[in-house]
């Protein structure tokens, strides 16, 4: 099936800084990086003047998927999710090899961010919210039920486990956004929903949770099969 871009949403809704810094974040279970005329119309959105990006591979991200969905230990989980990325990231690299007038790209390694001096701290401070702020508090759960009611004749571990696994990955995933942030990379491009909090923070509805994150500019590619 062939697909083509059907409609961007952005949070907030003001008009793009294309200058603030651009990523293109990479799920590996997104159907949409496994096309090359998919990932040649995600890159295109972005104005010609724009001449670097990065792409940010959500590879060790994933472990957390391959715990939750097929029952790997975490080493096992590491080493699978590590190899898909192998994989996605050189099927992106053919793809844009084909497609003109296109910025050059980096890619950035989920993994990276764990090494950071400071990875540690910023997780806490997410749990923590997670304890004590009630509208995040609901958000995150929110996020967790959806995802898991949608994919419930697939899990492998027990249901709190699997919640438990789910929260840990947004906690990350929140780390690594606001560090890109922190790193003047503020313009988060993905092909699918954005996260409802950094939807949220972004549009300026949920203050006090991140100032960093509340510089981002979230951007949805919707697409539809054609």
């Amino acid at each position: 099936m062939k697909y083509k871009i059907k409609k961007l949403r952005k949070y907030p809704s003001s008009e793009i800084d294309w200058n603030k810094g651009v990523y293109l974040g990479m799920s590996m279970n997104n159907k949409m990086f496994d096309s090359k005329e998919t990932i040649c119309q995600m890159v295109k959105i972005i104005p010609n003047h724009v001449k670097q990006i990065a792409v940010l591979v959500g590879d060790y991200l994933d472990r957390y998927n391959e715990q939750i969905f097929n029952g790997c230990s975490e080493a096992e989980a590491i080493n699978k999710s590590l190899e898909k990325g192998i994989k996605l990231t050189s099927l992106f690299e053919k793809a844009v090899s084909n497609c003109e007038d296109i910025p050059s790209y980096n890619f950035i390694y989920s993994k990276q961010f764990s090494e950071r001096d400071n990875y540690k701290k910023k997780l806490k401070k997410f749990a923590n919210f997670y304890a004590t702020h009630n509208e995040f508090h609901k958000l995150v759960d929110y996020t967790i039920d959806v995802f898991l009611r949608r994919r419930r004749d697939e899990i492998k571990v027990k249901r709190e486990e699997a919640h438990r696994l789910c929260k840990y990955y947004l906690f990350e995933e929140l780390v690594i956004f606001e560090m890109l942030a922190e790193d003047n990379l503020r313009i988060n491009i993905y092909p699918g929903n954005q996260l409802p909090i950094i939807k949220k923070i972004a549009a300026g509805e949920l203050a006090g949770i991140s100032e960093s994150l509340e510089k981002l500019h979230a951007i949805e590619i919707k697409f539809r099969p054609v």
